[in-house]
């Protein structure tokens, strides 16, 4: 995975107008992405998806990260069944399906590996995401209010999930 095309994305993200990611841009080095691939990369039941795509017509193309899924499990044994989503996907590359089939096989790759549940939180105004989530089957479970400062105040954090059947027993 290259850190440095993980870096430009999601500084990319962060820095739109209206970014509904908490991170911030320049909030992580080249290296600091290479340590938290390696770190995914070694986890247990841990995946790390980058969708990439190259310019045409070039002898050695240069990759561009275009979006990530992340899944990995809850850290309470008692949750090993749960696992925690993040998606993130370019502004050129939204509304295209990407993130769908990013998320559906996420999915597939959760129940093959005895997850019941999938995961996440998204905040309140991010009604977009919202209705991305609500149409790949998860439902809103809750809201924790005012959870995030934002730069645009305070935001909620809406609770979302997924049931799973799985396809092989829990580890």
């Amino acid at each position: 995975m290259d850190a440095a095309a993980v870096t430009r994305l999601y500084d990319a993200v962060a820095a739109e107008p209206r970014s509904a990611l908490l991170y911030r841009p320049g909030g992580a080095s080249a290296g600091d992405w290479r340590r938290l691939i390696a770190d995914l990369r070694a986890a247990p039941r841990t995946l790390s998806l980058l969708a990439v795509t190259t310019p045409a017509g070039r002898l050695r193309p240069s990759s561009e990260a275009v979006a990530h899924l992340v899944l990995a499990p809850e850290a309470e044994p008692a949750a090993a069944h749960v696992a925690r989503l993040g998606l993130v996907v370019a502004a050129g590359w939204r509304q295209r399906g990407l993130g769908g089939r990013l998320l559906e096989a996420g999915a597939a790759w959760a129940a093959e590996n005895g997850f019941t549940r999938v995961t996440l939180g998204v905040l309140g105004s991010n009604e977009a995401a919202r209705r991305f989530y609500l149409a790949h089957g998860f439902v809103e479970e809750g809201r924790r209010r005012r959870q995030y400062l934002t730069p645009r105040g305070y935001d909620d954090e809406v609770l979302m999930a997924r049931t799973l059947e799985p396809t092989s027993p829990p580890a």
